[in-house]
């Protein structure tokens, strides 16, 4: 009995869901997990996976075997007993675990994992083995498209960042030419200030070189203070 994966998931964390049902069914009363890489980074892979009981394997454990996959064989499956298992695992009653890699062309994408007590596939992996190459072809496509969401989400922000310059710029353009026209029209001083306090929405003050206030924009009798820094 196998269980065929989607060629192309929506998402990694679901492709992994599936295949860590496939293992589960291929090696019941057994620990099951998928290590998936999210990118060709060197990062630890991602790990999802039930325990013997059929409950998600607690984060700590799944740290562990995170870290474990930096010393696994990439290339063809391989088993891991006694004092060849990190202690934590042993702790967790485990002392066989056999770790399938999932291969595209010449990368490396993830590892099955299947945990014990006891060895498990000891004579045939040909179930497991193609339960990997189902679910290596569909990680693989799922990384793929959600690198391609991502710059695609990128781009529309950098859009969006852009037509928000634009604006801002068409904006200061036609405020520089509305303050040329004033002042070639020979307009006062609190005139000026007062339409381009219009034009930005905010108070506006004209000081002169020592700081003091020529004009302000704020229906005050006498001289309003200026604003402090923090304001």
């Amino acid at each position: 009995q196998t269980c065929a994966l989607p060629i192309s998931a929506p998402r990694s964390e679901d492709t992994a869901e599936l295949t860590v049902g496939g293992l589960a069914a291929l090696a019941p009363e057994q620990l099951v997990a998928v290590a998936w890489y999210p990118d060709r980074s060197d990062r630890l892979p991602h790990v999802l996976g039930r325990s013997a009981n059929a409950e998600p394997i607690p984060g700590a454990l799944a740290d562990v075997i995170a870290r474990f996959c930096r010393v696994l064989p990439v290339s063809r499956p391989s088993r891991h007993e006694g004092s060849r298992l990190p202690a934590r695992l042993r702790v967790a009653g485990i002392r066989s675990l056999l770790a399938v890699p999932l291969r595209v062309s010449t990368e490396c994408v993830g590892f099955l994992i299947v945990a014990g007590a006891a060895p498990c596939f000891a004579d045939d992996l040909t179930l497991i083995q193609v339960l990997g190459a189902q679910a290596s072809t569909a990680l693989y496509v799922a990384r793929m498209r959600e690198t391609e969401a991502a710059h695609v989400s990128e781009l529309d922000a950098l859009t969006r960042e852009l037509r928000d310059q634009g604006d801002l710029l068409s904006r200061a353009l036609h405020l520089q030419r509305d303050l040329i026209d004033l002042v070639l029209d020979g307009r006062a001083v609190s005139t000026i200030v007062e339409h381009l306090a219009a034009q930005l929405d905010a108070a506006v003050w004209l000081l002169d070189p020592d700081g003091r206030t020529l004009a302000h924009s704020l229906d005050e009798d006498g001289e309003p203070p200026l604003p402090r820094p923090e304001d």
